[in-house]
């Protein structure tokens, strides 16, 4: 029987080394990029739901003191999260308990008189800075529903800042008093502060 002749590569089974890690850098980085859209989509979702709840919370805050002649009035804040989730004003997604609401990130949502302001209510959140900016962007900057929902007035790192009803807010101003010193992922106390009625 004559011999066969067969080349090297005609012997060759299975992938290199080099081919193996080449196909596994592609797969990585496709899945790393994949994994970032996915992380910076479900943000986008978390703080579209902050402001459709933050709007929600204050349409039915008003809807609830719609037949009072007068708002709950203090000298000091006064905390009003537990009668407001009994009467159903917190969304129910948001109530953790009979006394605690909770926003899409997990932190604390409270709802208080406002001591800054007689007749109004504040509702505050523990925010990280990209999430402050976005509420506030949404909330105070623009002006058609700041008026529709009584916006007064804002807090953000412990500062309130008042809204009058046309005035203008820069987004530059807004970014500004949510920035931390210590970082975009520190949690920045943020409030809206907003008519009872």
């Amino acid at each position: 029987m004559p011999k066969r002749f067969s080349s090297p590569l005609a012997r060759q089974q299975g992938f290199t080394l080099i081919e193996l890690a080449i196909v596994l850098s592609i797969v990585g980085v496709i899945i790393g990029g994949t994994w970032y859209y996915a992380a910076q989509t479900l943000n986008d979702i978390k703080k579209n739901k902050i402001i459709d709840q933050t709007l929600q919370i204050i349409q039915n805050t008003k809807r609830t003191f719609a037949n009072v002649n007068t708002a709950p009035v203090s000298s000091t804040a006064t905390n009003l999260t537990a009668s407001a989730i009994t009467a159903g004003i917190f969304p129910s997604d948001m109530i953790v308990n009979t006394t605690q609401a909770a926003d899409p990130y997990g932190q604390p949502v409270v709802l208080s008189t406002s001591s800054a302001q007689i007749s109004s209510f504040h509702l505050q959140y523990n925010v990280r800075t990209d999430v402050c900016i976005a509420l506030l962007t949404k909330l105070i900057a623009n002006t058609t529903t700041r008026n529709r929902y009584g916006i007064i007035g804002y807090n953000a790192n412990g500062t309130f800042t008042p809204v009058s009803y046309n005035s203008v807010v820069p987004i530059s101003t807004l970014a500004s008093s949510c920035s931390s010193a210590n970082g975009s992922n520190t949690l920045v106390t943020t409030a809206v502060d907003f008519s009872y009625k």
